[in-house]
């Protein structure tokens, strides 16, 4: 009930100690706990204060409802490094979401 009269920190950052984010890990981490009534340019607008982002994107079910969860690719490594030292911080629509890294990055058989 007090989520949103003391700040981001209001959004219910539980306290989680960050993941690891590891030189294993690259420009693409996952979004969980995103409201469903969020859409993919609200997460993108969000998520570029730390750095290009490359693409963005909410899972859905067949029905086109929101799964909860989704995926951003920052442009850069160090968006994704910057995006994780927030860990806890992050609030989007009145909800706290999850950050954390995938477990590689997809990108690096495109070179």
């Amino acid at each position: 009930k007090a989520m949103g009269k003391t700040g981001v920190a209001g959004c219910g950052g539980k306290g989680k100690v960050a993941p690891v984010m590891s030189s294993k890990h690259g420009k693409k981490l996952f979004v969980g706990g995103i409201n469903a009534n969020t859409d993919a340019g609200a997460m993108k607008a969000y998520f570029l204060k730390f750095g290009d982002i490359s693409k963005c994107e909410i899972m859905r079910d067949a029905m086109q409802k929101s799964r909860g969860f989704g995926f951003v690719t920052f442009q850069r490594k160090e968006g994704a490094f910057r995006c994780m030292q927030a860990y806890g911080t992050h609030c989007l629509d009145g909800r706290w979401i999850e950050v954390k890294p995938t477990d590689r990055d997809n990108e690096k058989v495109k070179a």
